[in-house]
């Protein structure tokens, strides 16, 4: 139809007058199957005396093949400022199917179709074949759209079943990470976002790796410089973990575990030393230059005592004992509680501790040994309240950009200001998911805002185009 010639009827004037204000259109058992036109330009046009013009009408496109060699009737209605209705005589026609050009139509469409699927890269070689037969099996041209649009359809299921399946190979990726690209993925509607997905999936697969490489490196050179107590076969059993760990978080806990074991170690060196010098400076202590109101078999007895000792403590109440000064044990208790007490106070104004913490913290205070153990106390608390004030100060940035956002989300036609207000929040946090998260919501936003701008761009110059 689209290459079908129009019907032309020539309209003359051969009265007296100029016809002027002319319309016309069509009358007739199938009007309601052609039309005219050239219409518009015909439209209240002027017609001189003597002189014509062409009406030009066409089949529309409900036509179908059923309609070739019927026999159509048409009349052309005519009407003219400053005359009677003209009466115009009714015609009938038939319509010819030109065969030769239909199958060359057909045959087009059906190479035209399997060239299409030929490009989709995705479909397996069975799955070619058989939308390739069905594409031969058409009978009219417009058989190939939904055959086509069914191979578009396939390919991108196959797509997504095998990127799905790439995704899931890539090893430095977390599990979080595989179910968000795996997410986004289902929701695709076109093969070139789906490859956008993988793409960004292998990036940050990659990404993951080289951090995690990175991660490895400053382990290992870590524990070689730093955890000196420990020895080469330790090293190396924590080095082999290390490189078969999978995630950073894996390496840490590694690197966690070395330095444990390093400070075990080093704790029973330190130790080990500290009760050496300890046993040399008690029996020194209650040497007879300093203990002079003890017996020789006393002082042998106590030394017997100072070597027998396990630890510091106990040869420091082996000194006690032979000091027999109840005074100074009453002075080192006195010193003691005073620390407690002192750690205590300092707890408990610890603004960001919760009671449990300051309980547990307290507690550990009042089972503490010595000084330097509740000092070690107290700094481990401190340490917990400027860790937790820091956790709710992150929280509170992250509350405000996540209703911020929503605000932003609910607003639908947010300005430009608002939206670098937002973005100012966002990068105040700290790097991690909530930030990615947050940030791939507001470049949504973006997207969308740019998108409406440009829109609003091309409906004004539309509107500016005279013609």
């Amino acid at each position: 139809l689209a290459k079908l010639e129009p019907l032309v009827l020539k309209v003359v004037n051969d009265g007296n007058v100029r016809l002027s204000d002319m319309r016309f259109d069509l009358d007739g058992d199938d009007k309601d199957k052609f039309e005219i036109v050239n219409k518009k330009d015909l439209y209240l046009l002027s017609l001189e005396k003597g002189k014509s013009l062409e009406v030009k009408i066409k089949p529309k496109e409900v036509l179908t093949l059923e309609d070739v060699d019927k026999v159509f009737n048409l009349k052309l209605s005519v009407e003219a400022k400053g005359i009677e209705k003209p009466v115009t005589k009714d015609f009938t026609f038939k319509l010819k199917l030109d065969q030769e050009a239909r199958k060359e139509a057909i045959e087009k469409a059906k190479a035209a179709a399997k060239e299409e699927v030929s490009t989709l890269k995705y479909l397996l070689e069975d799955q070619v074949k058989g939308i390739n037969r069905k594409i031969d099996e058409i009978k009219k041209p417009g058989d190939t759209d939904s055959i086509v649009k069914d191979a578009v359809a396939l390919n991108l299921t196959n797509a997504k079943s095998k990127i799905d399946e790439e995704i899931n190979k890539l090893q430095n990726l977390t599990d979080e990470e595989k179910k968000g690209f795996k997410n986004s993925l289902e929701k695709v509607e076109k093969v070139e976002d789906a490859e956008n997905i993988k793409n960004e999936a292998e990036s940050k697969n990659k990404a993951n790796k080289e951090a995690l490489d990175k991660a490895k490196l400053k382990a290992k050179s870590e524990m070689k410089e730093n955890l000196k107590d420990l020895s080469d076969t330790e090293i190396q059993g924590f080095e082999k973990e290390i490189e078969e760990a999978r995630t950073i978080e894996k390496v840490n806990k590694v690197v966690a575990n070395a330095k444990s074991k390093n400070k075990e170690k080093q704790e029973a060196r330190q130790a080990a030393e500290k009760l050496a010098e300890a046993k040399a400076n008690a029996k020194a202590e209650i040497a007879k230059e300093k203990l002079q109101d003890l017996s020789d078999t006393e002082r042998q007895g106590f030394e017997n005592e100072i070597e027998k000792a396990t630890t510091i403590d106990l040869v420091n109440q082996v000194v006690e004992r032979a000091k027999a000064k109840n005074q100074e044990n009453k002075n080192a208790r006195d010193a003691l509680n005073k620390s407690k007490a002192d750690a205590v106070a300092e707890i408990e104004k610890m603004e960001s501790l919760d009671s449990k913490e300051k309980d547990d913290f307290k507690k550990q205070v009042n089972l503490a040994k010595d000084t330097s153990e509740v000092e070690d106390i107290k700094k481990a608390a401190d340490a917990r309240n400027t860790e937790k004030k820091s956790e709710k100060e992150e929280n509170d940035k992250i509350k405000k950009a996540k209703e911020a956002l929503k605000n932003l989300e609910e607003n639908g036609n947010p300005s430009a200001s608002e939206i670098q207000k937002v973005q100012g929040l966002i990068d105040q946090l700290k790097d991690g998911e909530t930030k990615t998260g947050l940030q791939k919501r507001l470049d949504l936003i973006k997207s969308a805002n740019e998108l409406k701008l440009l829109k609003d761009d091309a409906i004004k110059e539309i509107n500016s185009l005279e013609n």
